[in-house]
């Protein structure tokens, strides 16, 4: 439901773009949170992907149909996958089904490697009292929105304690998230919640 596009779990990836300079572009292949109790931003790949079937040069890459991911453009972030490794492709031209990077790939991926736009999604409540995604109102009637962090144990994979403000450590060990939602009409008013595990960080 987060958008996680891998295979199995993160013990099988081995992400090649660590030491890019924009946080963006340092995406593992996981969803990745931001520790706000009232707010959860998740780092992704698109729903929408498509097949690498080529890679002329170590900074090319041609798809399938590059269409599917909407109008790509200089700028862009493309996130690569083949379920053992993981990178992300800044645009720096698109011919066509072919796209040029800004730098070299760490390493040439095979045709059947997914390819989906990196995206930034942000759910969060605001003074109007509406669910919001990336600001853009979604729910109305939501008085109250709350996200708690279940963190893991060092070397463990289930949850220990939950936390509403984790450090950046803590979200690195965060294996499932608590939604609580409150919704009031005229004089009713409706709690909702929800534990989501990661699946990506699941056993």
């Amino acid at each position: 439901m987060a958008g996680y596009p891998g295979c199995g779990n993160l013990g099988f990836l081995n992400h090649r773009s660590a030491n890019a300079p924009d946080p963006l572009d340092r995406f593992s292949n996981e969803v990745a949170l931001a520790g706000d109790s009232n707010a959860v931003t998740l780092v992704r790949g698109s729903a929408e992907s498509t097949l690498l079937t080529a890679s002329p040069a170590g900074n090319q890459i041609e798809v399938g149909d590059l269409s599917v991911l909407g109008a790509v453009a200089a700028g862009d972030r493309l996130l690569l996958t083949d379920c053992a490794f993981t990178e992300v492709l800044r645009v720096a031209a698109v011919a066509g089904n072919q796209v040029t990077a800004v730098a070299n790939l760490s390493r040439q991926f095979r045709p059947g490697t997914q390819v989906m736009r990196l995206e930034r999604v942000v759910f969060a409540r605001s003074a109007a009292n509406e669910l919001t995604r990336n600001n853009q109102p979604i729910v109305a009637g939501v008085t109250a929105l709350n996200f708690q962090y279940g963190i893991a144990a060092p070397g463990s994979r289930s949850s220990l304690n939950y936390n509403n403000a984790p450090t950046a450590d803590e979200l690195n060990s965060t294996v499932v998230v608590r939604i609580g939602m409150t919704m009031r009409e005229n004089d009713i008013a409706m709690p909702f919640n929800s534990t989501v595990t990661l699946r990506n960080r699941a056993p």
